[in-house]
């Protein structure tokens, strides 16, 4: 559990942070490229994240397979190697980006391509492992240590506003920023164990993970579950959009605040974000409320709140604002998961059916496409009108009530006890 803790430090602190790295001193960085240009680099790292776990956790399934043992034993490669190669890719990118950080092309690939890959990589293997503790229970395993990835993200930004104060702030943060990556990451290989199957069989006979694509996808989502999918990607359009946007929309008209001012505000709401998350994560919330039924909620809070105007002249009305954000998003981040399983799939004797994962890391896909579509939007509508922030905000606000409601729909289209899955 520590490592995945450490790991998530990393897969959620990164990106959550990394966008105000690049937007505190965007024009210096890049002179010639738009703010679009930069929202590519942050939604290109979104989505290769997201879409990481089908290929990388199809891959662990063939090396741990033990009717695969011939052909592992003649591979130099393993689950362990794999995790180590992204840790050091994620690491170097870091510090590869400050020498390149005014070439445009290679700041995408390393902090896109390159770091979202293996943040990707890494978060797939650490979960996967850890389920081997927990009778390959994956979306029980996907809602602990919510609480370390929001730490990593107010970690990540506390030295990124540290950095930028220098003369040569820019570099300082990537050079900050990989070494606490290295450290972390380094820590968490050495934390990882896996559990054997066959030193446990006795309860883990039934519960390999099949991680192949799944069958009968199409068929199985029609009605409450295709509508469950299409409030899942509305609700991922616009949830990342006032996190990786705020304090660019604060230090404008009519906010003006300084940066170090409007970046009270992201600590706020990533804060709160943590102990939210923790919340609604426990076991008891899960049991007695449901992961669903959260999920729907904090759609909906987070779309009042992105439908409120943000954008004030005073410290009072955004910091409340951003904390009360910070609820939902704690809420939405954490649960994902197993909302995803909820709908997509059933627990039969205290089991997932077998291709439950893939089903999930399908939709987590299309979920990281919703992001990119939402980050590189509304970058093209801030620089497209001269009121953009404005209709960001508003149109990331319907967007998430809207998934809310499309969710709450399918929820009540399902049968009651799918959504205690625990």
């Amino acid at each position: 559990m520590y490592a995945q803790a450490l790991v998530l430090f990393n897969v959620l602190g990164i990106p959550l942070s990394s966008a105000t790295t690049l937007q505190h001193n965007f024009t210096t960085l890049f002179p010639t490229s738009s703010l679009t240009s930069l929202a590519l680099i942050h939604g290109l790292q979104i989505l290769v994240l997201f879409a990481s776990p089908l290929p990388i956790g199809y891959l662990y399934n063939m090396l741990s397979d033990q009717k695969q043992m011939q052909y592992r034993q003649s591979w130099t490669l393993n689950w362990k190697v794999v995790f180590a190669t992204a840790a050091v890719v994620a690491t170097t990118s870091s510090f590869l980006s400050y020498k390149a950080q005014k070439i445009y092309i290679a700041i995408l690939l390393l902090q896109g391509v390159g770091l979202g890959g293996a943040l990707g990589t890494c978060f797939t293997l650490s979960t996967l492992v850890l389920a081997t503790h927990y009778r390959n229970d994956v979306p029980l395993v996907s809602v602990q240590s919510g609480f370390a990835g929001f730490a990593g993200a107010v970690v990540y930004t506390v030295v990124a506003r540290f950095s930028f104060r220098g003369h040569d702030g820019s570099e300082l943060a990537w050079v900050y920023s990989g070494g606490v990556m290295g450290v972390t990451l380094l820590a968490a290989f050495f934390l990882l164990v896996r559990s054997e199957s066959e030193e446990e069989k006795f309860w883990t006979e039934g519960c390999k993970l099949h991680l192949c694509m799944p069958r009968g996808f199409l068929r199985d989502v029609r009605g409450g579950g295709m509508w469950f999918i299409l409030g899942y990607m509305l609700t991922f359009v616009g949830v990342l959009v006032y996190p990786v946007y705020s304090v660019m929309l604060l230090t404008g008209a009519p906010g003006i605040f300084f940066p170090d001012t409007a970046a009270y505000g992201v600590l706020a709401l990533l804060s709160v974000a943590a102990i939210s998350g923790s919340v609604a994560a426990n076991l008891r919330s899960l049991k007695n409320v449901g992961a669903v039924n959260t999920f729907v909620t904090a759609s909906l809070l987070a779309g009042a709140v992105g439908l409120a105007p943000m954008v004030y002249p005073r410290l009072y009305v955004v910091v409340p604002l951003a904390v009360v954000y910070g609820v939902a998003l704690g809420a939405i981040l954490s649960l994902h998961m197993i909302v995803a399983a909820s709908f997509l799939s059933k627990k039969v004797e205290g089991r997932w059916e077998g291709d439950m994962p893939a089903r999930v890391v399908v939709v987590m896909a299309l979920a990281g496409l919703s992001a990119f579509g939402g980050i590189v939007g509304a970058a093209a509508l801030i620089e497209g009108s001269e009121k953009g922030g404005q209709i960001v905000m508003k149109l990331a606000g319907a967007c998430m009530i809207g998934g809310g409601v499309l969710a709450g729909c399918a929820r009540l289209w399902r049968w009651k006890g799918v959504f205690y899955a625990v």
